[in-house]
């Protein structure tokens, strides 16, 4: 239904009302009518193309007043929500639906189809498998008090959950789960290497877990049909476990902290509702003055955590 026939039924509504006596309605057929028009457009339209410009603006038609409309911008970021703003027709080139067609008017610029907006995901539920490498030391420095030892560093797996509802189509929020085992090995510097008189200190394994808690925030964008592109920001708790095997016995070295996880890759859809997940991540944090138990010496020092990751995975979209 073109939009010329809208505002035909509208004035002829608005006449109506101001030639017929006040005791008198104007004809049920006209406002139903009228009203059908309004709700389609309402219903249909997801975004418009203004005279002059080249892009479409997502939104909704709130109203139709006087001789324009009332749209309501969808957000333009996490934390800003344009206001509705008053757009008279004849500044307007075009209404356009979620799916990239012109609802009415016409235009030449080309529209992508916000797959996102159209299936309308409330949840996402994911699971992942990954490795994951540290830049420098896993253990503490001095690894051993007044130790001379060279570290050979083991790439970790990780193991990944996330829970997201998406409060809007492209934003989500939710809770991240980071597990990542690892481990050292830690070989005692042979006497002919550090000169006479030193001592062979032999080996020390450390078997390590870091475990992260984290509030995560993402953001999505569609590609394709088929594939989604997602950028993530979490922050939390970092928990440090060193299960340390030396000579003479064992220790077990712990620590907590916080901690900020970057990560972004693309989503590639089998199904709607079910996609293989790929991304890359980086942690960022730090601990330090860990509490030692067992047969090793108390010693304080601070360890970076800072990390390296490459996952894959399912991800379940509803």
């Amino acid at each position: 239904m073109k939009l010329n026939v809208f505002f035909i039924l509208l004035f002829s509504f608005v006449l109506a009302g101001a030639v017929y006596p006040t005791d008198k309605k104007p004809p049920q057929d006209a406002k139903a009518k009228a009203k059908a028009v309004i709700d389609y457009y309402k219903k249909k339209v997801d975004g418009i193309i203004l005279k002059g410009e080249d892009k479409v603006i997502r939104g909704r038609i709130k109203a139709f007043r006087g001789k324009g409309i009332v749209f309501d911008p969808e957000k333009s970021g996490p934390f800003y929500n344009p206001p509705p703003q008053y757009y008279p027709i004849n500044k307007v080139q075009a209404f356009i639906d979620a799916n990239g067609e012109v609802v009415w008017g016409h235009t030449t610029v080309k529209t992508q189809r916000d797959y996102l907006k159209i299936r309308r995901y409330k949840f996402l539920l994911g699971a992942k498998y990954g490795f994951g490498r540290h830049q420098r030391s896993y253990t503490f420095e001095p690894l051993v008090p007044d130790g001379d030892y060279v570290q050979e560093l083991q790439s970790g797996n990780n193991i990944i959950g996330q829970a997201a509802w998406f409060f809007a189509s492209k934003y989500s929020i939710g809770v991240k789960y980071i597990r990542h085992a690892t481990g050292a090995t830690l070989y005692g510097l042979q006497p002919d290497s550090l000169g006479g008189g030193s001592t062979n200190f032999g080996t020390i394994n450390d078997d390590i877990v870091i475990q992260n808690i984290m509030l995560d925030f993402g953001f999505h964008q569609s590609i394709t049909r088929k594939i989604i592109f997602h950028a993530n920001v979490a922050a939390g708790v970092l928990m440090y476990n060193n299960d340390r095997r030396l000579s003479d016995g064992a220790a077990t070295i712990t620590a907590t902290t916080g901690n900020v996880y970057t990560s972004a890759g693309f989503d590639f859809l089998l199904h709607r509702n079910v996609g293989i997940g790929f991304d890359l991540g980086l942690l960022f944090g730090s601990v330090k003055n860990p509490t030692v138990t067992g047969e090793a010496q108390i010693f304080e020092g601070q360890q970076s955590m800072n990390r390296f990751d490459i996952n894959i995975g399912v991800n379940f979209l509803f």
